[in-house]
């Protein structure tokens, strides 16, 4: 009934549909099953709309009242499947549809992602962790040797000092040096190892890239403070927060010198929600990710690059393997489904 009587407002009200809740909830808009929560979540995009799109059918010969305009928008992203997206890569219609690359997880079907076959490697996980096999390199596990327990040991240390320490939502130009500080050298009285993001990044180049994201940050704390309050604002739409930060930072992996993807951006981003959100976000590695949810789930990949949509929805994924694994002992957060899909895999 709500939406047909938006429907009736001849497009000049919220249109309340199944589709702007979904395409909602998939940019991190909290709509929950409420209708009039779903009006008021079209209400607070319109305004991001208005403010980056504008009335863009406004003095056209189709032009359409600006909620119309928004439904038709919020129809478009829900139901173009991949197929559609592909053929229209290229050609008059391809800054309409890129964007919407990579917008869920790419199931080659119309149901949720499924996970397959994790059960077993929950457990095995399960077992070194509370077994001590993940504290030293001589611990034989289910994926053979791996110290990651340091990884826990931070989680703590960001969890009972860092987020004491600083407001992160409301960082200033003076906090920024020594939140910098906190996270690359925790004082030697914690029991953390130090360059924690860095370790997280992974190979050389793409810690070469936390390492100019570090230096930028330092030389430019005002901006600083403004994009990494924001991104840790769990108030704020995640993947306007992770575009934020691209826009931010992209020019360091664009300089000719040291080209690199800006995939590592994405990492850099989200290392630093994991351990602030444990229980909402996870470090996004691309390969090891792609591998693992093609091999242990219903998807057919990811898409690599900085896709702050797909974030969300691996994120959002990556929820239930933590649940599968608190439901088994009692405790867990997102550093045991990194954990668990980094050692499998080496497996």
């Amino acid at each position: 009934m709500y939406e047909l009587y938006g429907r009736l407002q001849d497009g000049h009200e919220a249109i309340p549909s199944v589709e702007a809740k979904s395409v909602l909830q998939d940019l991190g808009y909290d709509v929950g099953n409420d209708r009039d929560a779903v009006t008021t979540g079209i209400q607070r995009f319109a305004d991001t709309y208005n403010s980056q799109v504008g009335h863009a059918s406004q003095g056209t010969s189709y032009e359409l009242p600006v909620y119309a305009e928004i439904d038709e928008f919020f129809r478009l992203v829900e139901t173009t499947d991949r197929d559609t997206i592909n053929a229209q890569l290229t050609g008059p219609y391809a800054p309409l549809f890129r964007p919407l690359i990579g917008h869920r997880i790419h199931t080659g079907a119309t149901e949720s992602l499924r996970w397959t076959g994790v059960d077993s490697l929950i457990e095995d996980h399960i077992e070194a962790r509370d077994s001590g096999a993940y504290d030293d390199l001589e611990t034989s596990h289910w994926g053979g040797t791996h110290i990651e327990s340091w990884k826990w040991q931070f989680k703590d240390y960001f969890q009972d000092v860092v987020t004491e320490s600083f407001d992160l939502t409301a960082l200033t130009a003076d906090d920024v040096p020594a939140f910098l500080d906190a996270i690359e050298e925790p004082p030697e009285e914690f029991d953390a190892v130090s360059n924690v993001p860095a370790k997280m990044m992974g190979g050389q180049f793409h810690r070469l890239t936390w390492n100019d994201i570090v230096a930028y940050c330092r030389e430019n704390p005002e901006e600083a403070a403004r994009v990494l309050s924001d991104l840790y604002n769990e108030e704020l739409s995640i993947v306007d927060r992770l575009h934020e930060f691209y826009e931010v930072f992209r020019h360091l992996t664009t300089r000719e010198e040291n080209d690199r993807s800006p995939g590592s951006l994405l990492r850099a981003a989200t290392a630093l929600l994991m351990y602030a959100y444990p229980q909402k976000h996870i470090t996004f590695q691309y390969q090891r990710m792609d591998h693992f949810f093609q091999q242990y789930s219903t998807s057919d990949g990811l898409d690599s690059g900085f896709d702050a949509r797909q974030y969300h929805e691996v994120s959002l994924a990556c929820r239930e393997l933590l649940d599968r694994i608190e439901t088994r002992t009692g405790s867990a957060s997102m550093i045991d489904v990194q954990t668990l899909i980094y050692i499998a895999d080496d497996t």
